[in-house]
């Protein structure tokens, strides 16, 4: 493999890896309820 074939793999593989780690934010952030139930909206507000 050329180098730049091994750097692109790397760095969409990365990408996937950075969105994986963001929706899983979001979830847990929007679609868990806080350990208070007041887990909805930003910050736990109503």
């Amino acid at each position: 493999m050329k180098r730049n074939t091994i750097n692109f793999i790397i760095a969409c593989v990365s990408l996937l890896l950075m969105l994986a780690l963001t929706i899983s934010g979001i979830i847990l952030r929007y679609a868990v309820s806080g350990g208070q139930g007041q887990g909805h909206g930003w910050r736990g507000g109503s």
